[in-house]
């Protein structure tokens, strides 16, 4: 079938990959800025609002990697650097192998401070595709940014060819575009959306098993001039475009597959073959393809977006004597792809991405095909010298700098040097709880209150200490419960100028069971400064603290995805989840601790989430690893990020209306 790179697709990708142990990034600061170099992701270039995502300047290097055989760290040894992005493929909707799979390659990615491109291939036919679906994989990502790692999302890729099963169906596949859209623009501020057709020659790819019938009802959308017929002479991207409001990035897979089909000859590629099939204006040996539009124009230009190449290659067939020599193939191709001359032509060319693959291809008769540039150590010297030279291309900084041990509740280290750096346009949730200085004892907890049925204990602290670090006030005017009985939590300046945090702890160690908070304050609507946390915590050091977290906090960072259920060590990143809190004057949030599992979740009012008018906004259950009880008492907690005043000089207060404990039976 005359579809270049369709032979790489429905890969075995679903396994488990090489890489340890890796702890979630640190972005304290506003938007992702680009890996290693100046500021980018918020700003406004000369022409337009950047996207999602997108460098201000220059080309993300990526590399489609086989996972099942090779790992991040060990591609960027051979390369001398680190891959800004990385290439996974995934079944949608996710089954338990794929998020198994995708956590692994996160965390490799998050190890080399990356950006992930998932390509999602549906498993369910289109029009079958539902809300839920789509919410379900946004909070999947909005996790993966949590850890760290953007996303950019390359949904049903390859839409107008003939052998997928979403293939040539334009209307299911542009309400299911939207759908997921929708979600990742949502819930994932660090994700984006990528459409990318097939390359347009030989549209529209007869003879596939999915070619699109006269009687489909979607025909005459393709028959994009009217004349009964569908041929090259209609527009083979425009009736797939799902719209610039579900769009982020718009892409193209490239590759040389040799000069003519069956695509068997090891060739050098022609000159500017790359540039020439980009816009539309290909006339060489594998046809004359100027009757095509111009993608880079229409798309990227007209639609005003950033343009990727999420998979490139030169073909070198191993089962082909004679020929032109690999590295010359190899060397041709990526002369064009990876060149400064072309990214001048096209300032809108922000990823490539090369396919370091060496597999069997149906194309070519199942023939061993060897895409890769730094396998061979000739060739990856070549590859390496040329790719040093162009100044234009982006890399990732390496491998991650671990982060040091965290005491409760507290925010991301302020970013240094080592922090990772990509592009988003919208800002980056604070991810899970770092630590300021710590205690150098116990905290102390004198004042008693009576609040809910038990006795807590105000933390009191005319010293730094951790959360934050900040001061710790009892003070009657900061911690008190009202003739309603109410508990009211305040951080406000003390007597002596300096602000004050507040936290109680419960003198029950209560242990297995139900623990739920009701809060009777808008805690979606916190000072940029200030965190709220609900948490469980023991002084002895023994099964992390003991400590699980219900928290509330921006870090002084716009984003809605404020609130966030941990299970320690936060250094896991699978313990971590981000979640919006609801947009309601009281709200409940509880977590079930059992042997086996802590399950967490928020609803807006009630105290019951099945009581009639409750939503129930979040839910997320952390299998596995689960402290047992031991010394862990409750902690309620009003802090400052860093100890840093709010911005409006103002005292911040919460209100908890209730608490309440139920056994575990």
């Amino acid at each position: 079938m005359n579809h270049p790179g369709a032979g790489r697709r429905l890969l075995v990708r679903r396994r488990f990959l090489v890489g340890g142990f890796v702890l979630p990034v640190l972005i304290g600061a506003g938007a992702l800025v680009r890996l290693g170099l100046p500021s980018i992701g918020t700003g406004v270039s000369s022409n337009r609002p950047l996207a999602r995502l997108e460098p201000a300047s220059g080309t993300l290097y990526g590399v489609n990697l086989d996972w099942e055989h090779d790992s991040a760290a060990a591609y960027a040894e051979r390369l001398g650097k680190s891959a800004a992005a990385y290439v996974a493929f995934a079944q949608f909707p996710l089954q338990s192998g794929d998020e198994t799979y995708l956590d692994n390659v996160v965390d490799q990615v998050w190890q080399q401070r990356g950006l992930l491109l998932v390509t999602l291939e549906p498993t369910v036919a289109l029009q079958d595709i539902t809300l839920q679906m789509a919410d379900e994989f946004g909070q999947h990502l909005a996790g993966y940014n949590a850890r760290g790692v953007p996303v950019l999302v390359r949904f049903a890729h390859e839409m107008n060819g003939s052998w997928y099963p979403w293939g040539q169906q334009p209307t299911a596949y542009a309400r299911a575009f939207r759908l997921l859209a929708d979600a990742v623009h949502r819930v994932a501020d660090q994700s984006a959306m990528l459409w990318a057709p097939n390359y347009g020659a030989g549209y529209p790819f007869t003879g596939g098993t999915y070619e699109i019938k006269p009687d489909n009802l979607d025909f005459p959308l393709l028959d994009t001039n009217h004349d009964g017929i569908l041929d090259a002479r209609d527009d083979m991207y425009a009736p797939y475009y799902p719209g610039d409001d579900a769009v982020d990035w718009v892409g193209m897979t490239l590759y040389h597959w040799g000069d003519v089909w069956p695509w068997e000859k090891n060739i050098i590629p022609e000159p500017d073959k790359f540039e020439s099939q980009l816009s539309g204006t290909y006339d060489g040996a594998g046809g004359d393809d100027r009757g095509l539009p111009d993608f880079y124009r229409v798309y990227a230009e007209g639609h005003g977006k950033p343009l990727a190449i999420p998979e490139t290659a030169a073909l070198y067939n191993t089962s082909e004597p004679g020929g032109d020599a690999e590295l010359d193939i190899k060397r041709a191709w990526w002369r064009q792809v990876f060149n400064a001359d072309v990214a001048r032509k096209f300032p809108l060319l922000k990823m490539i991405n090369w396919f370091e693959w060496r597999k069997p291809e149906p194309e070519v008769g199942n023939s061993v095909i060897d895409w890769t540039a730094t396998l061979d150590p000739t060739i990856r010297q070549a590859f390496v010298d040329d790719l040093s030279s162009q100044d234009q291309l982006v890399f990732g900084r390496g491998p991650a700098v671990p982060a040091p041990t965290p005491r409760t509740g507290s925010p991301p280290l302020t970013p240094g040097s080592d922090v990772p750096v990509l592009a988003t346009s919208t800002s980056v949730p604070a991810l899970s709880t770092a630590t300021g200085p710590l205690p150098s004892s116990p905290s102390d907890y004198r004042r008693a209150l009576e609040f809910a049925g038990y006795e807590w204990r105000v933390r009191v602290a005319s010293d730094l200490e951790g959360p934050g670090p900040n001061y710790f006030s009892d003070a009657p005017d900061d911690v008190w419960v009202d003739g309603g009985g109410l508990l009211h939590l305040r951080a406000a300046p003390g007597p002596d100028g300096r602000w004050y945090s507040t936290e109680i702890q419960s003198t029950a160690s209560l242990g297995y069971g139900t623990y739920t908070f009701v809060i009777a304050s808008r805690v979606d609507q916190l000072d940029p400064a200030a965190a709220v946390g609900l948490f469980t915590w023991s002084d002895d050091p023994s099964e992390s603290h003991r400590e699980m977290d219900i928290e509330f906090a921006t870090f002084r960072q716009p984003t809605l995805l404020s609130g966030r259920y941990t299970r320690q060590p936060y250094t896991d990143p699978a313990n971590v989840y981000l979640f919006k809190p609801p947009a309601t004057d009281a709200s409940t949030h509880s977590f079930v601790w059992r042997p086996s599992d802590v399950t967490f979740q928020s609803w807006t009012d009630a105290a019951d989430a099945s009581t009639a008018g409750a939503q129930v906004v979040a839910r997320h259950t952390f299998a596995g690893s689960i402290p047992s009880p031991g010394d862990e008492h409750v902690h309620m907690n009003v802090w400052l990020d860093a100890g840093v005043p709010p911005t409006d000089g103002q005292p911040i207060e919460i209100v908890i209306r209730a608490f309440a404990f139920t056994p575990l039976q």
